[in-house]
């Protein structure tokens, strides 16, 4: 259960991502805990966000992974995105370094 070199993989609270704040760091434990770690992570998010209360709860050992767009995401279609079109400069597809 879990991953060995995490330590005590019940230690982090899950029930706090409750969808009252940010759910990185909720996912990055559930993934972590599983011995999944990742190299980067994007975050969108529509609602206009004071920067300092939403990179609080972000651990300081992850914040250089985390790229945060305090925009809406707007992507075209699934069929149009299959055959390699892009929506506006707010599609996350066109951010990705691919």
């Amino acid at each position: 259960l879990g991953c060995t070199s995490n330590g005590n993989v019940w230690a982090y609270d899950y029930s706090a991502g409750s969808g009252s704040g940010p759910s990185i760091p909720l996912f990055y434990n559930m993934y972590k805990d599983r011995c999944i770690e990742f190299d980067d992570i994007y975050a969108w998010e529509g609602k206009p966000q004071n920067p300092a209360s939403w990179w609080r709860p972000i651990p300081a050992s992850i914040r250089h992974k985390v790229r945060f767009y305090n925009i809406f995401v707007e992507e075209l279609p699934v069929e149009q995105s299959i055959a390699g079109l892009t929506g506006s400069d707010s599609s996350f597809l066109s951010m990705l370094p691919l």
